[in-house]
């Protein structure tokens, strides 16, 4: 019980527990695993309020630090003694309707067994058409989520730029593609016989789209910052989660 640690009277500071988020907050401590984060930011992006995610279920690769590690990190929280990581968010619109997101937006053909039709407008450049099941809008943080699995590149979280990466695309040499977070790019996606594309946003908000629609990608005015106690590197991170392994390594290993 997090609350009840900061109840105690001998780690009382001059700091104030709030059990909701509140703008007023200088931190938010939130329990859980990405997709509580995930679900956390779009909630209180415009906020900015620094986050400290800790780690209860699943792989937690955005957390760093796990349950177990609580009571150390919580210490480091009231000492001051952490560093804030930047994160970009990107904005998606469709008409009056909007979110936010800190992984990914994708555009797909939903329940139909029809190919997508989509299109990637660049104000003032040539359109980028393809046809396939759909295409993976990703901020850095998001290239190592449904991105990578879709054949995206790795790409670190500290960049500012928009990963684009096709997902069973037609022609095949409609590769992933980066382009600059200053560019506002609109996307149309039509699927034969008429049936509707359907948007997901970081895999938890769904919404049909019409082929008249316009899905507007921006970068966001806001920033997530995430507490570290200790420093996230995403090679590393990569290593202990995923066990990325170099090959030379395995190797050596069998020998």
């Amino acid at each position: 019980d997090l609350t009840g640690y900061f109840d105690k009277p001998e780690e009382d500071e001059g700091y104030k527990v709030i059990a909701s988020s509140s703008r007023e907050a200088n931190a938010l401590i939130i329990l859980g695993g990405d997709g509580t984060l995930l679900t956390t930011v779009r909630a209180i992006a415009q906020y900015e309020i620094p986050i400290l995610p800790i780690n209860v279920s699943g792989m937690g690769f955005l957390s760093e630090i796990d349950y177990t590690e609580k009571e150390r990190a919580l210490e480091a929280l009231i000492k001051g003694d952490y560093t804030l990581e930047r994160r970009m968010l990107l904005n998606v619109e469709v008409g009056h309707w909007k979110s936010i997101y800190l992984n990914e937006l994708v555009i797909h053909r939903g329940l139909s067994t029809q190919v997508a039709h989509i299109t990637i407008n660049r104000e003032g450049k040539v359109p980028i058409t393809f046809s396939g099941d759909g295409l993976v809008v990703s901020t850095p943080t998001g290239s190592t989520a449904y991105s990578l699995s879709a054949g995206g590149p790795v790409i670190d979280p500290s960049l500012d730029l928009v990963l684009y990466t096709p997902i069973c695309p037609h022609p095949q040499f409609i590769a992933p593609f980066i382009l600059p977070t200053y560019e506002k790019v609109k996307i149309t996606g039509k699927i034969a016989g008429g049936t509707n594309v359907t948007i997901t946003v970081d895999g938890q908000v769904t919404r049909d789209i019409t082929k008249n629609d316009e899905i507007n990608i921006s970068k966001s005015k806001y920033n997530l910052s995430l507490i570290r106690i200790k420093e996230w590197e995403l090679f590393r991170v990569l290593r202990e989660r995923w066990n990325w392994r170099d090959m030379r390594e395995d190797k050596a290993t069998e020998e």
